[in-house]
């Protein structure tokens, strides 16, 4: 088991998903990330094509989400790294 790389964040409800591919797209990450509870928006980082943020409601959904979602492979190349966003 790999130890949490640097998710010294405090739980937020905003996550940080690295590790994206380059086609991954705004509507493809509301779809992975609308079926959790308290899903509100994906952000986007213009010129980072390999970033986003996701933001719920509270914390504990955005755990939830985070859990859940902790290494899905948008494509076989790319496990999505998720973290608490730094406040």
């Amino acid at each position: 088991d790999e130890p949490e790389e640097e998710d010294s964040s405090p739980p937020n409800k905003i996550l940080f998903a690295r590790n994206l591919p380059p086609q991954a797209t705004k509507k493809m990450l509301e779809t992975l990330f609308k079926q959790y509870d308290g899903f509100k928006e994906v952000r986007l980082v213009d010129g980072k094509p390999d970033i986003a943020f996701i933001e719920f409601n509270d914390a504990q959904e955005s755990a939830l989400a985070k859990e859940g979602l902790q290494n899905f492979k948008i494509t076989s190349q790319n496990a999505m790294k998720l973290t608490f966003a730094k406040q």
